[in-house]
């Protein structure tokens, strides 16, 4: 019923929350393009979660419960990974998100659901970076330590200048004029 009422919703309006936002995401990705790469969940789920934290409208362990379906409605067999053009990775962390407070609030939520799962899919990946939030940084830690594959590492520190130049553009991902560098 619940699932039903939040299709109904997205059909006449944008999402309002996670659980809205979660099953268009997924009817999006996985019904329409099947280019399965989610990009940065933290920023575009993590302002509906600390919406739904914030007026009681769901709790920590109902969000993750939601997050683990989520994560356990992925294929993860060899046939449908066949099927989708990509690798279902989810980008959590770096640096330039907008609201990183809701957005760390995600990805810890989705690293505690990555512990629960501990499935092959999604591949998710925390992008790191100096300064970022330590109960990020502990948590990505600790889940690796308990013998998780995700999350994976990257350091954006190393990354951003060298897909910069890579692309020949700056921070904003706009072209730069003048490609000597490379």
């Amino acid at each position: 019923i619940r699932i039903a009422d939040s299709l109904r919703a997205i059909v006449e309006r944008a999402p309002i929350t996670l659980h809205e936002a979660i099953q268009l995401v997924y009817l999006y990705t996985f019904h329409a393009t099947l280019q399965c790469n989610f990009g940065r969940m933290d920023v575009y789920l993590g302002d509906f979660l600390q919406s739904d934290l914030a007026t009681g409208r769901t709790t920590y362990a109902e969000a993750l419960d939601d997050l683990i379906s989520f994560w356990r409605m992925m294929p993860s067999s060899e046939e449908n990974l066949e099927r989708v053009k990509f690798d279902l990775r989810v980008v959590i962390g770096g640096r330039g998100r907008r609201n990183p407070a809701n957005a760390d609030q995600f990805a810890l939520l989705a690293m505690d659901a990555t512990e629960r799962v501990h499935g092959i899919v999604p591949q998710l990946s925390l992008r790191c970076f100096a300064g970022m939030n330590a109960r990020v940084w502990t948590r990505a830690l600790d889940v690796i330590g308990d013998g998780a594959t995700f999350p994976i590492l990257y350091n954006d520190e190393v990354n951003i200048p060298a897909l910069m130049k890579a692309f020949s553009v700056d921070e904003s991902g706009q072209k730069r004029l003048n490609n000597t560098s490379r």
